[in-house]
C-alpha cells in the first residue's frame, strides 16, 4: 500500500460507486467523518478498491508530487463526483428523482471515461478496459463514473438503501431475500443499535414500579 494518511477503507456498499460515496461518514451527524483529504487518499482508496495495482498506485503517487496542481484538480473533481453520486442515489433510496445538476456532473465524468475505454482481448474473450493508464492522474474517476452509470441503468435501483442508524446515512444495496436490511454494516451500525436498544430495555425495566 502506498504511504498516505488514509486509514483502511470500508467496502460495505455492494457497488463501487456506493463505496466511493461512503468515503464521507456520518453525513447526517453532528461531525461528518471525511476520509478523503488529498489526492494521495484517493489513490489509496482506489488501490484498496482494486482499481489500481501497487505499481500503478506508486506511479500516480510519484506523478502527483511532480504535478501538484493537476493532482489537486483531479482530486477536486473526485470530491465533486462523489457528492453528486451520493445525492443521486440518496434521492433514489428515498424514492425521489435525482437533481438534473447532479446527473450533469455524472454525465460529464462518464463522457470522459467512455472516451478512454477500449475493448481488449482476455483469456475468456473480450472485455472493456482502460489501456491508457500510466501518468493519467484522473484515471481513478473513470471506473467510478462508469459504475454509477451501470447502477443507474440496472435492475437494482429498488434495492438501494440508506443506513437507518442515526447520523450514518451510508448507502448500500440490500440484496437480502426479503429486502429487510437496514444497516450499512451489521458489525458496526447494527451492533450499536442493538446495544442501545438493549440498554434502553434494561433501563426501562429497572424504572418500572414493583408490584405490591
Amino acid at each position: 500500500m502506498i504511504e498516505t494518511n488514509a486509514h483502511d477503507f470500508k467496502f460495505v456498499g455492494g457497488w463501487l460507486c456506493l463505496d466511493f460515496a461512503n468515503t464521507l461518514g456520518c453525513r447526517e451527524g453532528d461531525r461528518p467523518n471525511e476520509r478523503l483529504y488529498s489526492y494521495s487518499d484517493l489513490i489509496s482508496w482506489s488501490q484498496q478498491a482494486d482499481l489500481l495495482t501497487h505499481s500503478e498506485a506508486r506511479n500516480l503517487f510519484h506523478e502527483a508530487k511532480l504535478r501538484t496542481e493537476e493532482a489537486k484538480a483531479a482530486f477536486q473533481r473526485g470530491i465533486i463526483l462523489r457528492e453528486a453520486i451520493y445525492r443521486i442515489f440518496s434521492a433514489i433510496a428515498s424514492h425521489k428523482s435525482p437533481n438534473d445538476v447532479d446527473l450533469d456532473i455524472l454525465n460529464t465524468e462518464l463522457c470522459e471515461a467512455m472516451t478512454r475505454v477500449r475493448i481488449i482481448p482476455t483469456t475468456d474473450g473480450y472485455a472493456l478496459n482502460y489501456p491508457e493508464k500510466r501518468g493519467v492522474l484522473d484515471r481513478a474517476l473513470w471506473p467510478i463514473a462508469r459504475s454509477a452509470a451501470d447502477l443507474l441503468t440496472s435492475n437494482k435501483l429498488t434495492r438501494i438503501r440508506k443506513c437507518a442508524a442515526k447520523g450514518c446515512a451510508w448507502l448500500f444495496l440490500d440484496m437480502s431475500r426479503n429486502r429487510s436490511r437496514r444497516w450499512c454494516d451489521m458489525k458496526d451500525c447494527g451492533n450499536r443499535i442493538k446495544a442501545r436498544r438493549h440498554y434502553e430495555r434494561k433501563r426501562g425495566s429497572s424504572t418500572k414500579p414493583k408490584a405490591d
